[in-house]
């Protein structure tokens, strides 16, 4: 009851309480405008004051020990201490709270790397290019881990195509400059100078202005002694470098070797305008030479001066056009060939001597153009056809580097339909890939179907169609190609082609993934994985396919083969614990982890599942309510986990099983419940804290009438109870009534005490005047059977003034499951004039409102007495009548403080066969604690 003195009091308060709210409210308020420990921390770091920072941010981790950046700063400091391994810790920690923490991620880079873990730190370079893919540095430190790894294959192969991506980029060019000089060296020192020679011409593609590579080049030619190649580089390196004097003294020198002295001077001449003072020295040693070797009668020179006598002399300009193309006089070749058009026109043969004299010149645009014109001119002439032949296919090709797949497109149509030449299946090749490219997969097939047919003996042909297949979605027939092929194949052929066959099955199944075939998804895994035992990926697959459909058998199969198979492999080992977990098999899969976790503690994945099995194997133990397992099995979880809110609030439910309410919600409150979750959660948790208090006060107000009566009748009751350790509650109650004959009260007083995880006791005393039982005792022990059930028996003395002093025994059993308490008991009453009475009570409580605070209840009772409850109060003035009851109510729990009841009875007195009475009960309670 509330008194005036009481709202005055709770007006107080609240007033206290929203003073409190507001200033703390601006507090907050004033916070939102002050730094973060983040940036204050940051700003340091940036000024290379660490220790300052690491105070900062230590304090932050203590206020929100799940802030990614803080976590992600104090990593950045371990590792500039050079603590890796703390390091480490930390940024993987931020990674689990924000795993798009860039900051991190690229501490971690540089962390695997000094600590030699080149394929982690590939791994997160991966997953930082998969956010940022035209980071450059990026891909330029991928390429230095690969190089790191020993794998100089994959960083020069990524060097290439970067280089492609980039083309503009001048630190590009210059990595990819220095990678082909090393590897032209490379292949020097061991004698391959064919490929050196071939890579040196790829590096003149990008570095055509460095002498030294045409050089080397031209040195590698002489050495040889073919002097008319060299001087075709000579030339081309003079094309780009025309005034670099080591350049043009190498020509002259190669001319002079070939005894060209006559070219050389005037080639020499041509090139020293100034007079450079070593020009001028070779000049006169190559003048010297001349004159001691060549005299008049040098062809040559003789059919020169017979066709500057007679300009039409057909013989002399022949002689002399066929030589100096032969000899690389290229200027003396285009004077000739100017002189042949005047007199005879453009015919097929000068035309083609032109079309030779530009192409050795390197100037590709007027040679193309003469060639052209030629094959218009005579499209059947074979050397002609053959060179524009070339051409167009030189020309599709390069259009496909370009990605010019429409250009790429004429050409290549126009080279499948020539009659069958050296180009013809080259060509069908490349117009499948462009019709690809294209998206015209129809396009494709008819393609590749027509290349097949007309070059059956050529394999590559027949993965070409499982390449069109695959783009067409028809990955079943790719793979019954690639599978009837490998029948046959020999050993060399099989393993060369079996990496192949194992990616398509696996675009396979990741297009049934997405597309939710799953049955047909362990179909193909089984496929590759019978040509391929050693598939991981096929596995991998398999077991994630398993486990989404919940088919945890399947998921054991292929785990237990994906072991057998790769028995090192600690992804597989984990997998397979995960597997034995979801089939109840704990015992085993604990032992795998526990093995695992010893030799790989900071492995996320083996962490993750260890979690995961914790969590699995720890909802059963709670069901089965063993509170020592479920705490040993998330405390080691939690070692490795720490932060883990899920295991939290297992760990949580391992102190409700032992009735610890205070630990239990301090370790639960941290979990994050979905939507649908969180009215639920809240409650558990406004539950957890009421269970929590050490004090809790119950007021009842009980008002009875009986039908035929108008009078009602009252009691009120106030309740303490001290809940003073896990063992030990003790209860005081009093009771009061008013009537016409005056008032009365009870006073009760009651312990309980907890023996055993098990067992436990209750005994109470009570002390009464008017209308109450005069003396009460009892004494109950409870007793846990069969995990869910209860059993209670007891003994009980009342003395009942002027009516009766009673001895009781009580039987009882319960069941507690997760949503009902139902319980049943019977009371033998034997009076002091040996009168035997009787009650048996059915009761039930179904919690509807997810916590064990807030319930519906029913009830029904039989018997000679009014059930226990209702006897202690002593209202009735006949107790050896034959009564029954039902009854219905209910309790909710409106906050973590305050819950309320209310319950109705309804008893049906028959005092004699023809006397009916009915009793009608109404409890009201509030139950408040603190």
């Amino acid at each position: 009851m509330f008194t005036k003195n009481s709202i005055v009091k709770n007006t107080a308060i609240f007033a206290l309480v929203l003073t409190f709210s507001t200033l703390f409210s601006a507090k907050m308020y004033g916070q939102v405008t002050e730094e973060s420990n983040f940036t204050k921390a940051n700003k340091l770091f940036k000024q290379e004051r660490w220790e300052e920072a690491k105070q900062i941010v230590d304090i932050g981790l203590k206020e929100s020990p799940y802030d990614a950046d803080l976590l992600m700063l104090n990593g950045k400091y371990y590792h500039y201490k050079r603590n890796n391994d703390k390091a480490r810790y930390n940024l993987i920690k931020s990674l689990q709270y924000d795993a798009n923490n860039v900051d991190a991620k690229q501490i971690l880079t540089n962390v695997e790397i000094e600590e030699k873990h080149y394929s982690a730190a590939i791994c997160y370079i991966n997953e930082l290019l998969e956010v940022n893919p035209y980071w450059k540095g990026l891909w330029r430190k991928k390429i230095e881990v690969y190089k790191l790894q020993g794998n100089n294959e994959e960083a020069n192969r990524l060097l290439r195509r970067i280089n492609q991506i980039y083309p503009e980029d001048e630190q590009i060019q210059q990595d990819y400059r220095y990678n082909l000089k090393t590897e032209i060296s490379a292949l020097k020192k061991s004698g391959k100078l064919e490929e050196a020679l071939k890579l040196t011409n790829e590096l003149m593609l990008v570095d055509k202005t460095n002498p030294d590579l045409y050089v080397d080049v031209i040195n590698t030619h002489i050495a040889a002694g073919d002097f008319d190649k060299a001087l075709v580089y000579a030339n081309r390196a003079l094309t780009y470098m025309p005034n670099n004097s080591y350049l043009i003294t190498k020509k002259a020198s190669i001319l002079a070797d070939k005894g060209d002295y006559n070219e050389a001077m005037s080639f020499i001449k041509s090139k020293n305008k100034n007079g450079n003072a070593q020009l001028t020295a070779l000049y006169n040693q190559l003048l010297l030479q001349n004159a001691r070797v060549q005299n008049d009668s040098d062809p040559y020179t003789l059919y020169g001066k017979i066709l500057e006598r007679s300009p039409g002399n057909a013989e002399a300009l022949n002689y002399l056009l066929n030589t100096s193309l032969s000899k690389g006089f290229y200027s003396d070749a285009q004077h000739y060939i100017a002189i042949a058009k005047k007199s005879g026109g453009e015919t097929k043969d000068i035309l083609s001597k032109e079309y030779t004299l530009y192409s050795q010149m390197g100037n590709e645009p007027k040679a193309t153009a003469i060639l052209a014109k030629l094959y218009s001119r005579f499209p059947n002439d074979y050397d002609i056809r053959e060179n524009y032949t070339s051409y167009q296919y030189k020309l599709a090709r390069e259009n496909m580097l370009n990605h010019q797949y429409r250009e790429a497109l004429i050409q290549l149509t126009f080279l499948t339909n020539l009659p069958k030449n050296d180009y013809s299946e080259k060509s069908m090749q490349e117009l499948t890939e462009v019709y690809l490219k294209l998206n015209r997969k129809e396009e494709a097939y008819a393609t590749v179907q027509k290349l097949n047919s007309e070059y059956p003996n050529n394999s590559n042909n027949i993965f070409r169609k499982v390449s069109v297949l695959i783009a067409m979605d028809r990955d079943e027939e790719a793979l019954t190609i690639y599978e009837e092929y490998m029948k046959n194949a020999s050993m060399e052929e099989f393993q060369s082609h079996l990496i192949a066959y194992d990616e398509i099955g696996m675009q396979f199944i990741k297009k049934l993934i997405i597309a939710g075939q799953t049955q047909k998804v362990f179909e193909v895994a089984d496929r590759v994985i019978l040509l391929n035992p050693d598939s991981e990926l096929a596995y991998t697959y398999a077991i994630n396919t398993a486990f989404s459909t919940e088919d945890y058998n399947l998921m054991l199969k292929y785990a237990q083969q994906a072991v057998e198979a790769n028995p090192d492999s600690i992804l597989f080992k984990t997998k397979y614990a995960e597997a034995l977990s979801k089939t109840k098999e704990f015992g085993t899969a604990n032992n795998i982890l526990k093995a695992l976790l010893v030799e790989n503690q900071y492995n996320q994945s083996v962490i993750n599942a260890n979690t995961q099995f914790a969590l699995d194997y720890g909802a059963v133990l709670f069901k089965l309510k063993d509170e020592e397992q479920l705490r040993n099995v998330t405390s080691l979880a939690l070692k490795y986990d720490p932060n883990n809110k899920e295991l939290m609030y297992q760990r949580g439910q391992a102190y409700l099983l032992a009735k610890d309410y205070g630990n239990a919600f301090e370790y639960m409150k941290f979990y994050t419940p979905s939507p649908l979750e969180e009215a639920a959660f809240n409650k558990q948790m406004e539950w957890l804290q009421n269970k929590s208090y050490r004090n809790q006060i119950a007021l009842t107000y009980l008002r009875s009438r009986f039908a035929d009566q108008i009078n009602v009748s009252s009691i009120a009751s106030l309740e303490y109870t001290r809940f003073q350790s896990a063992e030990n509650t003790y209860t005081g109650r009093l009771f009061y009534t008013g009537r016409d004959l005056g008032s009365g009260v009870l006073a009760q007083a009651e312990w309980t005490r907890v023996l055993n995880p098990k067992t436990y006791v209750t005994a109470n005393l009570g002390y009464g005047s008017r209308y109450f039982a005069k003396i009460i005792a009892n004494a109950s022990v409870y007793r846990t059977f069969l995990q869910d059930f209860e059993l209670e028996l007891g003994l009980g003395y009342r003395n009942l003034p002027d009516v009766y002093t009673l001895t009781s025994i009580v039987a009882g059993v319960s069941h507690d499951s997760e949503n009902m308490w139902l319980n049943a008991k019977a009371n033998i009453y034997r009076t002091d004039s040996s009168l035997t009475l009787y009650n048996v009570l059915a009761q039930s409580r179904f919690y509807i409102f997810d916590n064990n605070k807030s319930f519906l209840q029913a009830m029904a009772s039989a018997g000679t007495v009014p059930e226990s409850g209702a006897l202690d109060l002593s209202l009735y003035d006949s107790y050896n009548a034959f009564n029954t009851m039902v009854g219905a109510g209910g309790q909710y729990m409106v906050n973590k403080r305050l819950s309320l009841g209310l319950l109705g009875n309804w008893y049906n007195f028959k005092y004699n066969p023809q006397s009916y009475s009915n009793l009608y009960n109404l409890y009201f309670t509030a139950i408040y604690s603190l």
